[in-house]
């Protein structure tokens, strides 16, 4: 890898990092807001422990808040995902640099 993709992920990673960080307190702002019961019940729909029948009754109950913070769990997820693959990628790069 030459050093300025190395620098360039170094610098995607910083960045990533400091969104995950935003996410994280909207994500406590969010669940403070819906109430810690309503957020439990989200995260049932978001982790798929819903019944199939029970999935169209729920989603047509979400309001603003609801969407939003399920928004914010999705961007969490790619954010996190984005960031672990760059942390691959840096890890290859030292392994290869090392031999």
């Amino acid at each position: 890898m030459k050093e300025s993709d190395f620098e360039f992920i170094d610098e995607m990673v910083s960045q990533l990092e400091g969104t995950i960080e935003n996410l994280v307190q909207e994500e406590r702002r969010l669940a403070d807001k819906i109430g810690h019961a309503r957020v439990e019940e989200l995260k049932c729909y978001w982790h798929g422990e819903l019944e199939p029948d029970e999935i169209e009754e729920f989603k047509g109950g979400l309001d603003y808040w609801d969407k939003l913070i399920i928004f914010t769990w999705s961007r969490l997820n790619r954010v996190h995902e984005t960031r672990a693959m760059a942390g691959r990628a840096i890890m290859k790069n030292n392994q290869l640099k090392g031999k």
